[in-house]
């Protein structure tokens, strides 16, 4: 595809991506730059990207256009300037050096670069770090133009604390309405009233949220962040019980707005004062309060706390368990509110975590678990074995250290006797300073040879598993101990040792609910073995010859017995 300019286009925030003359106006010079050169334009588009990464992991455009220039159908690039490339220096030099090795022309808005020219490689080593100097003094001018205005009052973020409106200045002003909703709040928390209660209170009564007044179509909430496991797009915001707790410790209400001046350092300014110092000193009183009744109500084991999403909305998911109701589930963690638009539904504690266990040990992480405790059987050997090479090693090195001493004893004797050195320099000293190393040393090497000794009849007392049989009646008692091993844990060692097993073991399990079928279907995604060591050598075995199983088990056959079933019907 020689007759093709490659065009590469890349905005690194969303705010970039809505500006009228970011993309377009990118595309448009690649255009431009096609055009002149007779070549057809081939766009490559990449919205609210970073390029500062080691990685092309979060960058599929930019990888796919490495991969053409690897096969060679990608000989003219273009790009708007150096810095949408990569700003990160290795990934620089590996697509730099792909685009030399393959004799791609990289062309800019005002440059074109033959980099298997010596004088143009140099060029572009100049102008990319001439560009990252500029980044960097741009950083250090933002930077110190937010301090200076921050201390003057403005308010610099996007959107500021409910209660407040930034006026045309950028100063924060109060909102009327927003700080008598906050005044109501913290008047029924401090009657006691709960921040599960105080949000279905204001959904109920169709309180706007700040984000609703703003997003009026809704927004998006990205995966990876507040415990959130896929990406959500927001309808409308609702009032939930973080969101009342969060306000009723903020500090800015007390009138000293808090903002960043260095990595640990912050600076106060005043703001408008909304809760007197007596009420925010109540507040937290009974913040403390709540805090106590809540961990003592926290009596009930969930083997799965943090390993659950709901498949229906993306949303963790945690554990219910009211006696009184007989409800005894995980459920979705947006069910708190009452507003809740998920379709998923609850489902019972104890048949999901023994399907899960079940999936757990069908799989390579449950053998490897029994092949550890094997192989702690014999731990002992190992250990021994490793401690006589590292004295072997330290003994060597001071049997150097005692020849290298003879020769220093040698050199110096040989001076002593020349009349001319021991008259201008200090022998005595010198000869005392030798005999002084060479009694460390030699105490030094007395005391590893004592170790070694020692090691070497510990080795020869210790019996060491090497009886094939031996092994393997051993294994089948391990394996039959571990089988025991089951939901539910009764006590709290138990309890432990399985949510560790669990969490070392398995990333994520995904809940989903079917309205039409009624039923639920699990998905679990372990996480990948790096290594299965089982035998006295410890000879490590990877992915390629152990049969480890580290991806999803809806509808796929487990290298162990059977398949797990996808659906778990709700009673």
């Amino acid at each position: 595809m020689d007759n093709y300019l490659y065009i590469y286009v890349r905005v690194s925030t969303e705010k970039q991506v809505e500006k009228e003359t970011s993309l377009p106006e990118q595309i448009n010079r690649g255009k431009i730059i096609a055009d002149n050169l007779g070549l057809k334009p081939l766009i490559f588009e990449e919205k609210g990207k970073s390029a500062s990464l080691e990685d092309l992991s979060n960058r599929p455009q930019m990888e796919k256009i490495v991969k053409a220039i690897k096969s060679g159908s990608c000989k003219h690039l273009f790009c708007n300037d150096l810095t949408r490339i990569s700003r990160h220096k290795v990934t620089q030099a590996y697509i730099h050096n792909e685009l030399r090795k393959n004799k791609v022309m990289l062309y800019t808005c005002d440059k074109s670069y033959n980099l298997s020219k010596i004088e143009d490689s140099l060029s572009l080593g100049f102008m990319e770090n001439f560009a990252e100097y500029e980044g960097e003094m741009r950083k250090f001018r933002f930077k110190m133009g937010y301090i200076a205005n921050s201390k003057k009052g403005r308010f610099l973020k996007n959107i500021p604390s409910y209660g407040y409106f930034k006026n045309s200045q950028g100063f924060l002003e109060v909102d009327i309405e927003e700080s008598r909703v906050l005044n109501e709040i913290i008047s029924l928390y401090l009657q006691g009233w709960g921040t599960t209660k105080i949000a279905d209170y204001l959904n109920n009564n169709l309180v706007q949220t700040k984000t609703s007044k703003i997003f009026k179509n809704g927004y998006i909430l990205k995966s990876g962040e507040s415990n959130r496991k896929q990406e959500i797009h927001k309808q409308q915001n609702q009032w939930n019980p973080g969101t009342i707790l969060t306000m009723l410790k903020n500090e800015s209400y007390l009138g000293k707005r808090k903002f960043k001046v260095s990595e640990k350092e912050y600076e106060y300014v005043n703001c408008p004062q909304l809760v007197t110092e007596a009420t925010f000193n109540q507040i937290k009183e009974q913040i403390k309060l709540n805090g106590k009744d809540k961990r003592k109500e926290s009596k009930y084991y969930y083997m799965l706390k943090l390993l659950l999403t709901c498949g229906n909305c993306g949303a963790a998911m945690h554990g219910r368990v009211k006696p009184n109701r007989s409800e005894y589930t995980y459920r979705c963690s947006s069910k708190r509110t009452k507003q809740s638009s998920c379709s998923g539904r609850g489902i019972s504690i104890s048949k999901l975590e023994t399907l899960i266990w079940e999936a757990y040990t069908l799989s390579s992480h449950y053998l490897n678990e029994i092949f550890s405790e094997l192989r702690n059987i014999d731990s002992g050997a190992f250990e021994v074995e490793s401690n006589i090479q590292n004295i072997q090693f330290k003994i060597n090195n001071l049997q150097k250290q005692v020849e290298s001493i003879q020769k220093k004893k040698y050199n110096l004797l040989n001076k002593m006797i020349d009349p001319e050195f021991s008259e201008f320099f200090p022998v005595e000293e010198m000869r005392e300073q030798i005999e002084k190393e060479e009694e460390n040393i030699n105490r030094n090497l007395r005391e590893a040879n004592t170790e070694l000794n020692k090691f070497n009849s510990q080795l020869k007392s210790n019996v060491q598993v090497n009886d094939l049989d031996y092994l393997d009646n051993l294994l089948n008692e391990i394996s039959i101990e571990h089988s025991k091993i089951a939901p539910p844990f009764l006590d709290v060692a138990s309890q432990n040792k399985a949510s560790k097993l669990l969490r070392n073991s398995i990333k994520n399990i995904t809940v989903s609910y079917s309205v039409e079928s009624k039923q639920h279907t699990i998905e679990v995604e372990f996480k990948p073995i790096q290594e299965l060591r089982i035998d006295n050598n410890k000879e490590e075995y990877d992915d390629e010859n152990v049969p480890a199983y580290d991806g999803r088990i809806i509808n796929k056959e487990l290298p162990i017995l059977k398949t797990v079933t996808p659906s778990l019907k709700k009673n």
